[in-house]
């Protein structure tokens, strides 16, 4: 399976660890993402890297991002868990 990231909408963010999500998760918009292995790989990255960003803005009101799949024939994901961001994968159709 192919899929592709993609961010489907962003919100004023109101403080910089909201600032911060916007702008880690702008690196992997519209990333092409070649294989299931490859996609857990990738999920991971995301995760991490936003957990990331609770350690380096402590003053900011930690959240916990983590991946869910909407419903439906497609296995297409989202996070849940930020507010300031829709950040979704796409399965592609061959």
């Amino acid at each position: 399976m192919k899929y592709m990231s993609f961010i489907s909408a962003s919100y004023v963010p109101k403080n910089q660890l909201e600032k911060d999500q916007i702008a880690l998760l702008e690196i992997y918009n519209r990333d092409l993402i070649n294989s299931d292995k490859e996609l857990k790989e990738f999920q991971n990255e995301v995760i991490e890297g936003l957990n990331q960003l609770n350690k380096n803005n402590p003053r900011c009101d930690p959240f916990t991002p983590s991946w869910h799949e909407l419903g439906g024939d497609e296995h297409d994901y989202f996070i849940s868990g930020i507010r300031v961001v829709r950040f979704r994968i796409y399965q592609i159709k061959e």
